[in-house]
């Protein structure tokens, strides 16, 4: 597990995609995984290096709907 790091569960790509575009605006490093699970068919995460929490109250802010998260396991 590596610190600073997490999987954000997001049911699409479209959403993802304004997650990534939300985070960047404010200096946050963010990659857009395809789940290897998926969400009924579909599913995204987003991987967010950085100030987590800040990341977290940000997305919220926006609405963005987070399904669950995970730590990171890989770099």
């Amino acid at each position: 597990m590596y610190k600073d790091c997490i999987l954000l569960d997001i049911s699409s790509i479209t959403i993802a995609e304004k997650a990534k575009r939300i985070l960047k605006a404010s200096g946050i490093h963010s990659e857009i995984r395809r789940s290897a699970g998926g969400l009924d068919g579909c599913g995204y995460q987003l991987k967010i290096n950085g100030d987590i929490s800040r990341a977290k109250t940000l997305l919220a802010s926006q609405k963005i709907p987070i399904h669950g998260s995970s730590p990171c396991t890989e770099q």
